[in-house]
């Protein structure tokens, strides 16, 4: 069985805001899910991307204009233009996918969540100042009024 894992960071934090699993992921599950993480956490002005087709389907285009975000298309074959997804995407092929034998997409979408949990909440990250993304998270909502700025809304996210 082959998954394709689909990732969304916070740019800012570094929290993994999703990690969807399945056999193959479209515009309108990746549409899905953007709908729940805006209930959880308002959406970004601008959501980087690589130029899958999941990304460039009419779906996406239509949701993103109706929501107001956003859709900033990396250069075709320039992964660096989103490294900080990029070296996401590297962890969890090391650290989840080429560690386990997995018996079926049920059991993928357990570990990820579990995975996706603890990055998010024990992995210190050193560009954090050894904090963890959610620890890092609290840390700038708290920051953010005394700044003048919301702290109800992120700036940015990657695919």
């Amino acid at each position: 069985m082959t998954t394709t894992p689909k990732d969304l960071l916070d740019v800012y934090s570094r929290r993994c805001l999703a990690l969807e699993a399945d056999t193959s992921i479209g515009g309108q599950r990746v549409s899905r899910v953007l709908d729940h993480l805006k209930e959880e956490h308002g959406l970004p002005q601008v959501i980087g991307t690589d130029n899958g087709p999941e990304f460039r389907s009419r779906h996406m285009d239509q949701w993103a204009y109706k929501n107001g975000v956003k859709l900033h298309f990396i250069k075709p074959e320039t992964p660096t233009q989103n490294a900080f997804i990029e070296s996401l995407n590297s962890q969890i092929r090391k650290r989840l996918l080429n560690v386990h034998w997995f018996h079926d997409l049920e059991e993928v979408r357990a570990h990820a969540e579990t995975w996706r949990t603890i990055y998010n909440t024990i992995k210190r990250h050193g560009s954090l100042n050894k904090q963890t993304p959610e620890q890092y998270a609290t840390h700038a909502r708290l920051r953010l009024p005394s700044l003048g700025m919301s702290s109800n809304q992120p700036n940015a996210w990657s695919d």
